[in-house]
């Protein structure tokens, strides 16, 4: 049965493998690149918004200033939407040293200036969940300190802690928890900060919440496990770690199903393989009449 199960979900992943390619990327940028309809002040010239836009982005905090000394509004929005604090919040093109220098001069330039920190896009987007999904812990200090607001929400239901979670970046998860106290207590009883986590095998996170109490086998409304999100999305050293911490290897979600049939599903062969080798049941049930094995054979072409 083992070696059927293996040999079905390795063929389901090669099949896939070789129809789809598929790679999302994480800016902030909306998708749809066609001009929205412009948000920018009816009293800011759009070029000079633009200009001040992408010299913010490129965290040039000299050229922003001349800008700004001109007149721009600091909050003026380019043709998506998004202020300068947002952009250069989410920049996603630095790295230590000299440009990190200058994002922090130009973050604080512009809050300075009364740049709005809780600033938002049609979507809810903020400019501190533009630095959490970076990881710019620096500039998730700064925004915190002029009051952004951690409870904030996007359309999703996300707030900075989500975001910081799914990228892994734990010190700014921690800055994040350690700033808003009722946030922190809800991280041992909202499982979503680390479902997020799990779903993106974010090690780190995933333990730091356990570390903080939470129930390795607490679930969602949905019945949605730990494990599961981690065997859904085929992280096999998660699942290996989850399994290593307790997690009920057969605990079934409200449909029914278990974490070997959302890896089965998935073609995710590495968790299949664990999942198996650790003593996972292969003749459970779900409510709708399907098993492991079934929910394998869906992905085969």
């Amino acid at each position: 049965m083992k070696n059927i199960l293996i040999k079905l979900t390795f063929l389901a992943t090669f099949c896939l493998l070789t129809k789809f390619s598929y790679a999302e990327g994480s800016s902030l940028t909306p998708k749809n690149t066609a001009p929205l309809q412009t948000v920018a002040s009816q009293d800011t010239n759009i070029a000079d918004a633009k200009a001040l836009s992408d010299a913010a982005q490129n965290h040039k905090p000299e050229a922003v200033r001349a800008l700004l000394d001109k007149g721009l509004d600091v909050n003026a929005r380019n043709k998506y939407g998004f202020t300068p604090l947002m952009m250069v919040a989410g920049n996603g093109f630095i790295s230590l040293g000299r440009e990190m220098t200058e994002v922090l001069d130009t973050v604080k330039l512009l809050l300075d200036k009364g740049a709005d920190v809780n600033a938002t896009i049609s979507k809810g987007h903020t400019a501190l969940m533009a630095a959490a999904m970076r990881g710019h812990t620096e500039v998730v200090k700064l925004l915190l300190d002029k009051g952004a607001d951690v409870k904030a929400e996007n359309e999703h239901k996300e707030n900075a802690l989500h975001r910081a979670s799914s990228g892994g970046y734990i010190d700014t998860v921690k800055l994040l928890l350690s700033k808003e106290t009722n946030i922190g207590a809800a991280a041992n009883k909202d499982s979503s900060y680390a479902f997020r986590a799990a779903f993106d095998g974010k090690s780190n996170i995933v333990k730091l919440f356990l570390d903080m109490g939470m129930d390795i086998n607490q679930a969602d409304s949905h019945g949605y496990t730990l494990l599961m999100a981690a065997s859904s999305s085929s992280h096999a050293p998660l699942v290996w770690m989850l399994l290593d911490k307790g997690a009920k290897i057969d605990q079934q979600d409200n449909r029914g199903k278990t974490a070997l049939m959302y890896a089965a599903g998935r073609a995710a062969t590495d968790v299949v393989r664990a999942l198996l080798e650790r003593g996972a049941n292969t003749g459970i049930t779900d409510k709708n009449g399907e098993t492991v094995l079934t929910q394998a054979l869906h992905d085969l072409p």
